[in-house]
C-alpha cells in the first residue's frame, strides 16, 4: 500500500511541477525550473541569443548566437543524462556564419547555412563535440534563374517534422534584389527530399518559424516586397503531415503590415502578432544613409481562421508566446524593436507557474522556450 501511495504522490507532483523554461539574457542562458532559475552559459561577449531550441527527450539544450554587428553566428549546445538536471554542463561550440535555423530531428541537432548550390545540404552537430558533419540533400531540382549567388540552391532550415523528416525551403528562383523563394520539401532521415508545395514570394521573413505542440505544423513567416512604399510580412501555415500550406489574408490594413511574432496553442491553433506602419507620406523622414524611417503603430494580436487573420481582444504588446502541451504559457511582452523585421525583440519574460499564475520570470530577455514534453 505504502509503494502505491508514493507513486500515486511522484504522479501528482510531476503532474503539478512546472516545466523547464530556457532563456537568454544580454549576458547568459538560463534555466527556470518551478520558480528559480540557474545559469547554464555565458553568452559571448558581442553577442546575442537568436534562437533556443530542445531536443525532444529534453537531454539537450541549444541556442544560436549572432555577432550583435550581423558578422557572424554560433552554434551552442549543452547535454546532461536523462532526468538528471544540468550540472555545470560542458557547452560544445560550433562556427556558422551562414546559419538561420537550428533544430532537433529527435535527438540529433541540424542547422542550415551550406551555401553551395552544386551540393545541397544541412549540417549536423556530434553530441559530444568534434567537427560538424555534412547531411547532403538529394532530390532537389537545379535552381533557375537566380540573380544573386547568395542565394541560389540555398536550403533554409524550417525545424522539425514528424517520423524524423525536416521541414526546409529551397531558394531556387529570383530577381532584383530580392531571393525567391521556390518550394516548400520535407527531408528524409536519408537526406531525400520531397517537394511539399510551391510558394513564391520575395523570401522568408528573418523571424524563426513556430511549430505545433505535435511538431504537425509550422507558421513560417515571409515577407512580400512590391515597391518601396508598399511590403507587408504575413505567415504561411504549413501542415507537415498533408502537405497542405495556407495563406491567409492579412488584417484590414492602411498601408504596410508586418509581423511580429507567430505561435500556436496547445490545441495547434495558430496566432500571430503584427504592428502597422502607414508607409510612404508627405511627412516621412529619412535617415542619413538614405533610408526612410518607418512610423509604427500598435502591435495587436491575431487568431488564425479557415480565410484571413481575426483580431483577438488580448490588449498586452506581446513580442513571441510558446505555449507548451501542457497548457502552461510564456509570453515576452513590450514595446517591439524599432526594426520591427529584424527578428530581435527584447522584452519582460511572463511564464505560468505550478499554480497556473502568471509569474515574472526575467526581464531583457532575447530568446525563450519551454522543455517539451518527454517520449
Amino acid at each position: 500500500m505504502s509503494v502505491v501511495v508514493d507513486r500515486a504522490k511522484h504522479i501528482q507532483e510531476t503532474a503539478n511541477r512546472t516545466p523547464e523554461l530556457a532563456y537568454a539574457t544580454a549576458d547568459s542562458v538560463k534555466l527556470w525550473t518551478n520558480g528559480s532559475g540557474k545559469t547554464l552559459a555565458p553568452v559571448p561577449s558581442g553577442y546575442r541569443v537568436r534562437q533556443i531550441a530542445w531536443s525532444s527527450d529534453g537531454a539537450s539544450l541549444a541556442w544560436l548566437a549572432e555577432r550583435r554587428d550581423g558578422t557572424g553566428r554560433k552554434v551552442f549546445q549543452v547535454r546532461r543524462a536523462r532526468g538528471q538536471p544540468f550540472v555545470t554542463p560542458r557547452v560544445r561550440t560550433w562556427d556558422c556564419s551562414d546559419c538561420s535555423t537550428i533544430a532537433f530531428r529527435d535527438q540529433q541537432l541540424v542547422s542550415d547555412g551550406a551555401t553551395n548550390p552544386t551540393r545541397p545540404m544541412l549540417w549536423s552537430y556530434p553530441p559530444l563535440g568534434g567537427a560538424r558533419r555534412a547531411l547532403p540533400v538529394m532530390g532537389l531540382p537545379s535552381p533557375d534563374e537566380c540573380f544573386s549567388p547568395t542565394y541560389c540552391g540555398r536550403l533554409q532550415l524550417l525545424g522539425a517534422a514528424p517520423r524524423g523528416e525536416l521541414t526546409v525551403s529551397y531558394f531556387d528562383s529570383g530577381g532584383g534584389n530580392f531571393p525567391g523563394v521556390g518550394s516548400f520539401y520535407q527531408v528524409s532521415r536519408e537526406g531525400t527530399a520531397r517537394s511539399i508545395r510551391s510558394f513564391y514570394g520575395s523570401g522568408l521573413g528573418p523571424e524563426v518559424a513556430a511549430a505545433g505542440p505535435r511538431r504537425d505544423r509550422l507558421a513560417v513567416p515571409w515577407y512580400q516586397h512590391l515597391s518601396a512604399c508598399e511590403e507587408y510580412s504575413n505567415v504561411a501555415l504549413v501542415d507537415q503531415r498533408t502537405g497542405r500550406v495556407d495563406r491567409l489574408d492579412l488584417p484590414s490594413r492602411d498601408g504596410n503590415l508586418w509581423m511580429v511574432s507567430t505561435w500556436f496553442d496547445r490545441d495547434g491553433q495558430a496566432y500571430a502578432a503584427f504592428r502597422s506602419e502607414p508607409g510612404c507620406g508627405s511627412d516621412d523622414k529619412y535617415a542619413s544613409d538614405g533610408r526612410r524611417i518607418p512610423r509604427w503603430g500598435e502591435t495587436r494580436v491575431y487568431r488564425a481562421t479557415n480565410v484571413r487573420w481575426v483580431e483577438t481582444r488580448e490588449k498586452r504588446p506581446i513580442l513571441a508566446r510558446d505555449v507548451h502541451a501542457s497548457g502552461k504559457t510564456a509570453s515576452l511582452v513590450g514595446t517591439p524593436a524599432v526594426e520591427v523585421s529584424g527578428g530581435y525583440h527584447t522584452g519582460t519574460l511572463v511564464a505560468q507557474n505550478a499554480a497556473n499564475k502568471s509569474v515574472e520570470v526575467a526581464r531583457g530577455v532575447h530568446a525563450f522556450g519551454w522543455r517539451p514534453p518527454s517520449s
